[in-house]
């Protein structure tokens, strides 16, 4: 009997998930920073804070992996920085951080669009 093992597809990082999405928000027009963690950082940053048209976005990123989640004090921060009237995304992909902009109202039209063509 032989036995074929299929190869899984590679999950991506969430350095090069961050990565892509901060292009992509760059491409959109955005002012993107990437948030580092150390000492006298404020314990569950996230990971980029993007800015255009007077609104910020703060954006942690997670893998598609079941197993990636947010620390304890990543969900605090959320919490925090919610409570408080920001906006805070948990993105796994630079597709669901198209349909995030479009569900915040972000106007794509124009603009080249990374998985709907040029709108």
């Amino acid at each position: 009997m032989n036995v074929v093992l299929k190869n899984k597809p590679k999950q991506q990082s969430e350095t090069a998930i961050r990565r892509a999405v901060k292009q992509y928000l760059e491409a959109m027009g955005f002012f993107v920073i990437t948030n580092q963690q150390g000492l006298g950082s404020y314990r569950g940053l996230s990971d980029l804070t993007a800015l255009k048209d007077g609104t910020a976005l703060w954006i942690e990123i997670k893998t598609s992996s079941k197993d990636s989640k947010q620390s304890e004090y990543q969900a605090f921060f959320e919490e925090r920085l919610k409570n408080s009237g920001g906006i805070y995304l948990l993105i796994r992909s630079v597709e669901e951080m198209e349909q995030a902009l479009i569900g915040l109202g972000f106007e794509l039209k124009g603009q080249i669009k990374m998985f709907g063509g040029i709108v």
